[in-house]
């Protein structure tokens, strides 16, 4: 395992303003932005306990936990140069086993967005719009003299011709160093399920898969009951050895993936 931090165990510091160039930090230097967390307040003063509480409550959070599974991350670490391990290797660092002391000092740096977010607003007369940013808009005329049902009504016609609506992936927008693999929809849930299989694998490589799933749960109808029949009992046992399986497979891939610089990905 690859060694921790030599400070990876001092009581934590409030946060600190960034000392990023002025082009990229955050329009506003009061909140941070990460996308999937609520608004952070960011300044000198700040009291770090909600940011670190999100951030714990969070995906961030498991890209740390899987990536700390990763042999091709230790490698990377130890000075293997093979891309993209060894930009994230750059970008991570050693992650120790303190999450809280590693995102204070790495990740809110690499996960937080680095241009505000972007939001509705109303245009001054003469202002020349700039079509070619990185956001892509849709510049409307409102005019006011007509009823407000009738506005909203005409605006969501435009925004079904040219808006993606639920196909839309915020993540794939942002502006941070890194980002969450916008295609997936794994729930925080599913994660720590995945990873709870593959740490009970860990512990009792040559163990019965089965047994992982009864201990936690997976699937409670493959759990035997005292009264099961010996055939019962073996085909409950059987599937839930199929469940455990595909789990395994899946947390392997989110540790692969991981490591790659694409999270929560299994394929």
């Amino acid at each position: 395992r690859a060694p921790m931090d030599d400070h990876e165990n001092l009581p934590l510091k409030p946060s600190k303003r960034s000392t990023a160039p002025q082009h990229q930090q955050m329009h506003s230097t009061e909140t941070r932005v990460f996308k999937g967390l609520p608004r952070i307040r960011w300044a000198e003063d700040a009291d770090s306990g909600p940011e670190l509480a999100a951030a714990r409550d969070s995906a961030y959070f498991w890209w740390w936990m899987f990536l700390k599974e990763s042999r091709d991350y230790r490698r990377a670490l130890s000075g293997r140069t093979e891309e993209p391990f060894a930009s994230m290797a750059r970008d991570f660092g050693r992650l120790g086993d303190n999450f809280d002391y590693w995102w204070l000092t790495r990740g809110r740096e690499i996960f937080a967005e680095q241009l505000a977010l972007p939001k509705v607003r109303s245009l001054e007369h003469g202002v020349q719009v700039n079509l070619d940013q990185i956001n892509p808009k849709l510049v409307l005329e409102v005019p006011l003299t007509i009823r407000r049902a009738a506005i909203l009504r005409q605006i969501g016609k435009l925004l079904d011709e040219h808006h993606e609506g639920a196909k839309l992936r915020v993540f794939e927008h942002g502006t941070a160093k890194r980002k969450l693999y916008a295609p997936s929809r794994m729930r925080l849930p599913t994660l720590k399920v995945l990873y709870d299989v593959w740490k009970a694998r860990k512990e009792a490589p040559n163990g019965e898969w089965h047994e992982i799933g009864e201990k936690l749960r997976l699937s409670p109808a493959f759990i035997p009951y005292a009264h099961d029949s010996k055939e019962e009992v073996k085909y409950k046992r059987r599937c839930m050895t199929l469940v455990v399986q595909r789990f395994h497979r899946k947390a392997e891939a989110l540790i692969n993936f991981a490591a790659r610089g694409d999270f929560p990905r299994v394929k």
